[in-house]
């Protein structure tokens, strides 16, 4: 699977319980099993830095996803890379991704122990040639969470782009910042890429995410390829706005 595949999945978050601080689903790789309340929206964008190789690196904003709560349990995403960057040595390409449209489905209550939800979702070939596929190409996942004694959450992806298949799976741990920070929340996370024609991909990565308001959230993250497969390392930062 191209470089991009990482990138444009890469638009994720923290899984939190229910609606009264806003929960984004940025800056880790899983993705929340609550879906928004019905007639609210959200918006949630950033800058992603990847170092792939000694002499490769890539840039990538303004890593769009507009969230709309369409109903009970229902929620509508539209995301877009945006503009990407890729240098090799003295040489460089760049464009735009595709756009990416889903529905998420809460499957549990707000305040279930172990919830879980459910994604579907298309890209369409809207992007340039260095970064699309040129075809529509299906993504269905899966999102849970557990909130026992330690808050763990994690995602399963099964994504076609450029007709190759991919599973992405990814585990994470909440880490408490109350003593330090009441508005603040962390975490550390593990996600995998396993393509159909290359070998996996595995990745380890953390951030911090500070809400300034109850409807506004700026977040950091980094991270590092674990194997050789995947990219050295990555920076990334940004925000979510609810309305």
């Amino acid at each position: 699977m191209k470089t991009m595949l990482g990138v444009c999945l890469m638009l994720t978050a923290l899984p939190a319980v229910a609606q009264e601080t806003i929960s984004a689903e940025r800056p880790g790789f899983s993705s929340s099993p609550f879906a928004l309340d019905a007639g609210i929206w959200q918006v949630e964008g950033g800058y992603q830095y990847t170092q792939i190789t000694n002499d490769a690196e890539s840039h990538t904003l303004p890593l769009l996803l507009l969230r709309y709560g369409a109903g009970e349990r229902t929620e509508l995403q539209l995301s877009w890379s945006g503009y990407n960057q890729i240098d090799v040595g003295a040489s460089s390409v760049d464009g735009v991704g595709d756009v990416n449209v889903g529905v998420k489905w809460q499957l549990s209550d707000d305040g279930a122990t172990t919830p879980f939800g459910l994604f579907a979702g298309v890209s369409l070939p809207a992007g340039d040639n260095a970064f699309s596929s040129n075809e529509i190409d299906p993504t269905v996942g899966l999102f849970w969470a557990h909130n026992g004694r330690m808050s763990v959450f994690g995602t399963v992806l099964i994504s076609e782009f450029d007709n190759q298949s991919t599973i992405a799976n990814a585990v994470g741990l909440n880490l408490p910042m109350s003593r330090l920070c009441n508005s603040c929340s962390a975490y550390v996370e593990y996600f995998g890429l396993f393509s159909e024609n290359s070998g996996p991909q595995h990745n380890a990565n953390g951030g911090v995410s500070w809400l300034p308001a109850v409807n506004f959230q700026l977040d950091i993250n980094l991270g590092i390829g674990i194997n050789d497969r995947a990219p050295d390392g990555f920076l990334g930062f940004g925000a979510a706005y609810r309305f």
